[in-house]
């Protein structure tokens, strides 16, 4: 009986060991699988910082010419303004030379 009882427990237990076992060895695919998965998606991330870094240097470069036009037309602009100043003077001048040779 006590032969019996050891029997249908160690059948027992090796139906639990199996159970586990096949529970670990899907454990083992499925985190395989996400590791795979994490790889993949850090690759993906690298990538993406690598053309944001890129896209970063391409707005820098793009803002840089910028910034040089309009510091070229900003220059322009006031040497544009001197001159019209300048024309306003010798018109104002040549305004009031002409009224004292009319008087």
């Amino acid at each position: 009986q006590k032969l019996n009882a050891a029997t249908a427990e160690l059948v027992k237990l090796t139906d639990e060991y199996a159970s586990m076992k096949t529970v670990i060895n899907e454990t083992d695919k499925t985190n395989a699988s996400l590791e795979e998965e994490n790889r993949g998606l850090k690759l993906q991330v690298q990538d993406l910082q690598a053309l944001l870094m890129e896209q970063g240097t391409i707005d820098n470069n793009l803002m840089s010419h910028v910034n040089t036009e309009v510091d070229k037309w900003k220059k322009l602009l006031e040497e544009t303004e001197e001159k019209l100043v300048e024309e306003r003077k010798r018109n104002h001048i040549q305004a009031q030379q002409l009224d004292a040779t009319k008087l």
